[in-house]
């Protein structure tokens, strides 16, 4: 019993790990993306585009969780948008 309990937690941990390095090299990849982008708009539009910068991590967020089907999954979900949010607060610092 033991055995297939620490299983479950070794996969759950598993799955939370990818979730969140992912989310980490997309919210990295868009900051660098954007930084190329933002400068070939004109400087006008910068605040523009700044303000959808919270917007996308939610989009994100909105498609992962309708896809998730039970209620488990609950906890994931906000860990892995946790580290979503800290990327991007910490991408967005570092400019």
């Amino acid at each position: 019993m033991q055995a297939v309990e620490h299983g479950l937690l070794a996969g759950l941990t598993l799955f939370a790990v990818a979730g969140m390095a992912l989310a980490l090299v997309f919210s990295g990849a868009g900051v660098a993306v954007s930084k190329e982008l933002l400068p070939r708009f004109g400087p006008a539009s910068r605040g523009s585009f700044a303000v959808l910068l919270p917007a996308l991590p939610l989009l994100g967020a909105a498609s992962v969780y309708s896809c998730s089907r039970t209620e488990r999954t609950a906890a994931v979900f906000f860990l892995t948008m946790a580290a979503v949010f800290a990327g991007t607060v910490l991408f967005r610092w570092a400019t």
